[in-house]
C-alpha cells in the first residue's frame, strides 16, 4: 500500500511536471577500501571492493512552475533501499505568505545544525565505502554521530505535510505532521514546530519543538493500545554570522522527564549542548570544530536510589587546505562517556575497563581531487572505540582496546 501511495503521487506530480519548467539529473557514488586490519595478534590485511552498499546510482527530477513545484529520486536497486522512490514532494506557494509541502524531502526540512550536520564532512563521507570522511550516521562511532546530532533540531526527513507562514519580514512559522499508517491520534500528537527569525547582518535564532503522546497508561480499548512513553522535545538554536568569515552555532536540547504511572518510575533526560564553528582564515585555509555534551540524565525509582545516567563529551576538529584544485583535510576526533554509577567489579563495559571513563577517538586525514565533473578521495582512517576485552575472565587478564586502520578510496559525480 505504501509504494502504491508512493507511486500513485510520484504518476500525479509528473503529470503536473508535463506542463512545468523541469530538469533531470542524477548522482553516482562508488567506494572501495584498499587495505584494511586492526593491530591485534594474527591480524591480516583485508580489502572490500565494491559491492551494493558501497555504490549507488539516483535518478533526480525537479519541477516547478510560478508559485509551484517538486522532486522525485528514484534509487537504483544497488542502494540497498526496498523502496526505490527515496524521496517525493510537491509544494505550492498561493500567497507569499503561506508554502505548503506534501511528501518526504531527504535532505531534511528545517534541520538547525548550519555547522555540525551534514555540511561538517558533506560528500566526502556520503558513499558507502567512506573514500575520504569517516561515516557519522549510526551509533556512537568514536564520538561523531553524537556531535553532528547532539543539542540540534535534526528537521523533517519523513513523510510529512508542512506549513510554513512568513508572517512578517524575516519570522517564519513552521508546522508539520509526520504522516504514517497509524492511529489518527498518533499522527496529530506527535507534531513538529518551529519559529524562526533573522537578524539582519547578525544570525538566526530557532525554537523548535517536538510533540509526542506523553505518558499513557496501556488501554486495550483507546486508540493508543500500548503503554507510550515518548515524551515532548524542545531545543534551542542560534547562529552567529555577525563576524566576517567567521561562524558560530549553539544548540540547547531538552527532552521532557517522564513520569511512569505504572512502575512509579522518573526519568530525567540528558540536556545537550551542540556547538560549531567555522573559521575561514584564508582564502585556502579553513578550519571547523563541533562538540557536545549530554549530561545530566538520572532514574528515580519508587523505591530505592537515584541511579545517575551516562555523560558524553565529543569534539571534532577538520582543518583544510587548498594545494592548487586539490584540498587536504585532517578530520580527527574523541568522545568520552562517564559512568558516575560505576563500581570496581561491575558487569559493564566500564567494570571490564576498570575505569569510570571510556575514551574513544580517531584519526582521519583524507584528500579531495576534482576531476572535471568527478571527484575523487582516498584517505587514511585510525580509530578505536576505547573498549578493552576479557581476554581470560578467570584471571582477570585483559586485552587492550583494538586499533582499526584502514585506507579508503572513492569517487562520486553529478549529472
Amino acid at each position: 500500500m505504501k509504494k502504491l501511495i508512493a507511486i500513485s503521487v510520484m504518476c500525479a506530480l509528473v503529470a503536473g511536471a508535463a506542463f512545468a519548467e523541469t530538469t533531470v539529473g542524477g548522482q553516482v557514488f562508488v567506494g572501495a577500501t584498499i587495505l584494511n586490519g586492526t593491530n591485534t595478534t594474527n591480524s591480516k590485511p583485508q580489502t572490500t571492493g565494491f559491492e551494493n552498499d558501497r555504490w549507488n546510482t539516483a535518478l533526480k527530477v525537479s519541477f516547478s512552475e510560478g508559485t509551484a513545484g517538486g522532486r522525485i529520486r528514484i534509487l537504483g536497486d544497488n542502494a540497498g533501499k526496498d523502496d526505490i522512490f527515496d524521496e517525493w514532494f510537491g509544494y505550492w506557494r498561493p500567497i507569499p505568505q503561506l508554502r505548503i509541502q506534501v511528501g518526504v524531502n531527504k535532505d531534511g526540512d528545517w534541520g538547525t545544525a548550519q555547522i555540525s550536520g551534514w555540511g561538517f564532512t558533506g560528500e566526502n563521507k556520503n558513499n558507502g565505502g567512506n573514500g575520504g570522511a569517516m561515516g557519522e550516521y549510526n551509533g556512537y562511532q568514536e564520538g561523531r554521530n553524537v556531535t553532528r546530532t547532539v543539542g540540534w533540531y535534526g528537521g523533517i526527513g519523513v513523510p510529512s505535510l508542512n506549513i510554513s507562514v512568513y508572517a512578517v519580514e524575516n519570522l517564519t512559522i513552521n508546522l508539520a505532521f509526520p504522516w504514517s499508517s497509524q492511529a489518527a491520534g498518533f499522527t496529530f500528537s506527535r507534531f513538529e514546530a518551529q519559529v524562526q527569525y533573522r537578524f539582519v547582518d547578525i544570525g538566526t535564532v530557532s525554537l523548535s519543538y517536538q510533540s509526542n503522546t506523553g505518558y499513557l497508561e496501556a488501554d486495550p480499548d483507546s486508540w493508543w493500545v500500548t503503554e507510550q512513553t515518548g515524551m515532548p522535545k524542545v531545543f534551542l538554536s542560534f547562529y552567529l554570522t555577525a563576524i566576517e568569515n567567521m561562524g558560530l552555532d549553539l544548540g540547547l536540547a531538552y527532552k521532557f522527564p517522564l513520569n511512569n504511572d505504572r512502575t512509579g518510575a522518573v526519568t530525567n533526560y540528558p540536556f545537550e549542548i551542540g556547538l560549531g564553528f567555522r573559521y575561514q582564515i584564508t582564502p585556502d585555509f579553513q578550519f571547523k570544530l563541533r562538540a557536545s555534551v549530554e549530561t545530566g540524565a538520572s532514574t528515580v525509582p519508587k523505591v530505592g536510589d537515584t541511579v545517575q545516567g551516562i555523560t558524553q563529551l565529543a569534539f571534532n576538529i577538520l582543518p583544510n587546505y587548498k594545494i592548487g584544485t586539490v584540498t587536504v583535510f585532517l578530520y580527527a576526533g574523541m568522545g568520552i562517556t562517564i559512568n558516575p554509577e560505576y563500581k570496581e567489579g561491575d558487569a559493564t563495559q566500564y567494570g571490564i575497563n576498570e575505569s569510570d571513563s571510556i575514551v574513544a577517538w580517531f584519526v582521519n586525514p583524507y584528500v579531495f581531487i576534482p576531476a572535471g565533473g568527478l571527484r575523487f578521495k582516498v584517505g587514511f582512517q585510525l580509530y578505536s572505540d576505547g573498549n578493552m576485552y576479557m581476554h581470560k575472565p578467570a584471571d582477570g587478564t585483559r586485552d587492550a582496546a583494538v586499533i582499526n586502520w584502514s585506507i579508503p578510496v572513492g569517487f562520486y559525480c553529478y549529472f
